[in-house]
C-alpha cells in the first residue's frame, strides 16, 4: 500500500514538473509577439517625429540595427517552437545567444543617432530599454537547471535599468509600449 501511495505521488510530481517546465514558453512567445512590432516602431519614432538632423544614413543604420534585432527574435521564436523536440541544452543555449544579440543590436540604435530633439530621444531610449529589460525577463524565464545563466545581466541594460524582479504580463508589456509610442 506505502509503495502504491509513493508511486502515484511520485507520478503526480512528475506531471506537474512536465507539465511546468515548458510553461515558460508561452510566456515567452508572447514576450516576442509583443517585442517584434515595438522593435519595428522604434524605427517609426523617427519617421514619425521627422527628426532633424538625423541624415538617411543614421536611420538607415537604425533600421538595420532594428531589422537584425527583429530577425534575432524570429530566430528565438522559431528555437522556442523546436525546444520540445531538439536537445534542450544546445536550443537554450541558441535562444541565449539570440537574445544576447538582440539586446545588442537594440542597445546600438541611441548611439547611432545624433538627436537634439529631447522627446525623441526619450521616446527611443524608454522603447530601446524596455524591449531590451524585457530579454533580460524573457532570458529569466529559462530553466535555470540547463546551466544556462542569462547573459544579460541588470547592469548591461540600456540606461543603465535594471530587469523587473518578476516579468510583466505580456498585455502590461504592449501597454507600455504603446504608452511611450503615444506620447
Amino acid at each position: 500500500m506505502k509503495a502504491k501511495l509513493l508511486l502515484v505521488s511520485v507520478l503526480a510530481l512528475a506531471m506537474v514538473a512536465a507539465a511546468c517546465s515548458t510553461s515558460w514558453i508561452t510566456t515567452a512567445e508572447q514576450y516576442i509577439q509583443v517585442l517584434t512590432p515595438a522593435i519595428e516602431d522604434i524605427v517609426g519614432i523617427l519617421t514619425l517625429a521627422g527628426v532633424k538632423g538625423v541624415s538617411t544614413t543614421q536611420e538607415n543604420v537604425v533600421a538595420e540595427y532594428a531589422q537584425q534585432a527583429t530577425t534575432d527574435l524570429n530566430t528565438v521564436n522559431t528555437l522556442l517552437t523546436q525546444y520540445n523536440s531538439a536537445d534542450a541544452t544546445t536550443t537554450l543555449q541558441q535562444i541565449n545567444a539570440a537574445a544576447q544579440d538582440a539586446a545588442n543590436n537594440l542597445n546600438e540604435i541611441l548611439p547611432a543617432l545624433h538627436i537634439s530633439d529631447p522627446t525623441t530621444v526619450s521616446k527611443v531610449d524608454a522603447a530601446v530599454t524596455l524591449a531590451v529589460n524585457t530579454l533580460a525577463e524573457l532570458e529569466a524565464l529559462l530553466p535555470a537547471s540547463t546551466s544556462t545563466t542569462p547573459t544579460l545581466a541588470p547592469a548591461s541594460l540600456a540606461g543603465g535599468h535594471k530587469a523587473a524582479a518578476k516579468p510583466p504580463k505580456p498585455s502590461v508589456l504592449q501597454n507600455e509600449f504603446n504608452q511611450i509610442f503615444a506620447k
